[in-house]
């Protein structure tokens, strides 16, 4: 899809985050949310038919490639929200600095990323991950010094001030 192509087909208000179709065709009307299903992630994604052949795409990614004319890397979402695709919500982002912006994932029994007790040394332990590596941070008596351990790490590591959040 051309810059112009993106900018014919659909309307983005920066301010709501809000992305609509400009043409109407095969069930789609003018001014009706585009690209809007929620995948299991909860991004907004759809399809379009550019030069007859289908094209998957995320709303969030074409958001930036109107706004910018270059596709991204990657989008990272910086409050974590993932159908909030506000302008001032989104950011170009590495791999890596996308990994950097994450949730606590459901799995996990403490509420905080890289804490975690130890059985056998009947302990809490702190770690982080830096480019595939763990870091051990060390072993505590107390889960709160464990907990500022690994903040404090990741304020090392440039980790985004958002990681680690709890989503509701």
């Amino acid at each position: 899809m051309t810059h112009a192509e993106a900018l014919r087909l659909f309307n983005y208000v920066p301010s709501t985050g809000l992305l609509t179709w400009c043409v109407s065709k095969q069930g789609i009307r003018i001014g009706q949310a585009a690209l809007a299903t929620p995948d299991k992630d909860g991004y907004l994604r759809g399809s379009v038919r550019i030069d007859g052949t289908k094209q998957y795409l995320k709303q969030h990614r074409v958001i930036w490639f109107i706004m910018t004319g270059e596709w991204p890397d990657q989008v990272d979402h910086e409050n974590g929200v993932t159908n909030d695709n506000r302008w001032i919500n989104l950011r170009n982002a590495s791999h890596l600095e996308n990994n950097r912006n994450q949730k606590v994932p459901k799995h996990n029994t403490q509420g905080v990323m890289g804490v975690y007790w130890h059985k056998h040394r009947s302990r809490w332990i702190a770690n982080i991950m830096i480019r595939g590596v763990t870091k051990h941070l060390g072993y505590f008596d107390d889960k709160t010094a464990a907990i500022a351990a690994r903040k404090e790490a990741e304020r090392t590591y440039g980790f985004h001030e958002n990681h680690g959040r709890t989503m509701k």
